[in-house]
């Protein structure tokens, strides 16, 4: 199996780990590029499989041309082909149908507000062009299932890929809880006894943080509780919050951190908030519940559709809701709702490796 993607990222890793452990089967991983403009990860080899590095071009973010593809195209008996927006994996797709090799495309999510948007007549038939006659479709959770339906795939075509992180490895630093949450708090200069709001990604401004700052300022305005916000990320918007911070007392910002230390800030926090107006998942949420940590989202969030009760979601924009939210946790009002937001489901790669196993039985039924 050929695996053709953007970037190594951290969880992508531990998920070809999980991918190589199937029998009979071997991987090699073809990447675009070894990272992009608005990444700073430091990933490591993954075990089990062959990682390739294309020759080739990027412009701006993620705009990937690798034309050495022509040499690889023909060595696998199938392709998983991570979407189909980059230049690469559209000629990957073509040369796959035109060659009759068998593909799947995978799919990592899209904002639910896009589910029902009216898209680009020609550039909507152009994806559904790319997609159609994949062996299978490895589409991450509700939205994923839902976009594959609307780019006109049969059910029998869409597997969940239960794209994740690392779960093992965030609920075994749980067990050091009280040291690693003491230690990182006295690191920051964070009161041991204030509660604390974080959050975690990329500091654009779809990312809403702009909504989370105002709701804090007007959190701190009326509550007696010493509360602190965590902002753990870089990005082209991070200068523009600072700003918006300043005057607020207890606003950290700490920039970037490493996949194999983010999991001290969860364990640091006590409620996680991701006020996205764009986000096709949100593997921050992921992250939270492995590590027993309460979040909350926004309904423009893939994630939510999978991971979260309504008690802990509202509309991208609407600070007094999120105002609200987070009031509700701080004193645990509404508390068996809550709770509910905290029990993770079967969201690992053991699960996604059990999906690609059905699509490579799929393939063997077929040829």
């Amino acid at each position: 199996i050929g695996i053709l993607t953007n970037i190594p990222t951290p969880y992508r890793k531990a998920m070809w780990e999980a991918y190589s452990t199937i029998e009979k089967v071997t991987f090699d991983v073809y990447y675009c590029s070894p990272i992009e403009s608005d990444r700073k990860w430091q990933v490591a080899s993954a075990s089990g499989v062959s990682e390739h590095y294309l020759d080739g071009f990027t412009l701006g973010r993620s705009f990937h041309l690798n034309l050495s593809i022509l040499k690889f195209f023909k060595r696998h008996d199938l392709w998983l082909i991570g979407g189909y927006s980059m230049p690469t994996a559209q000629i990957l797709i073509l040369l796959c149908k035109f060659q009759k090799i068998p593909y799947v495309i995978m799919f990592d999510g899209i904002s639910p507000q896009k589910l029902k948007a009216k898209e680009k007549p020609v550039l909507f038939q152009w994806k559904r062009f790319l997609v159609r006659n994949c062996l299978a479709w490895l589409g991450n959770g509700t939205v994923g299932r839902e976009y594959a339906k609307k780019l006109g795939l049969s059910e029998e075509k869409l597997y969940n890929q239960y794209l994740t992180v690392d779960v093992e490895h965030f609920q075994r630093m749980t067990t050091d809880k009280e040291k690693i949450r003491t230690s990182f708090r006295a690191k920051w200069c964070i009161d041991s006894s204030s509660y604390v709001i974080l959050y975690v990604g990329r500091l654009i401004e779809s990312k809403g943080v702009q909504d989370l700052l105002e709701a804090y300022r007007q959190i701190c305005e009326g509550e007696t509780k010493q509360i602190e916000l965590l902002i753990v990320g870089h990005g082209s918007y991070e200068e523009v919050l600072k700003q918006k911070a300043k005057g607020l007392t207890g606003v950290h910002f700490i920039g970037h951190v490493e996949y194999e230390n983010i999991h001290e800030a969860y364990l640091a926090s006590d409620l996680l908030v991701l006020p996205s107006y764009d986000d096709p998942w949100g593997l921050v949420i992921n992250e939270a519940f492995a590590c027993n940590l309460k979040s909350i989202t926004t309904t423009s969030s893939g994630v939510h559709l999978d991971f979260h009760e309504d008690a802990n979601v509202y509309k991208a924009g609407d600070v007094k809701k999120l105002i609200e939210l987070i009031i509700d946790n701080i004193y645990i009002a509404n508390q068996e709702k809550i709770d509910k937001t905290i029990v993770s489901p079967k969201w690992n790669f053991e699960k996604s490796k059990e999906s690609l196993i059905s699509i490579i039985r799929k393939y063997h039924a077929c040829n």
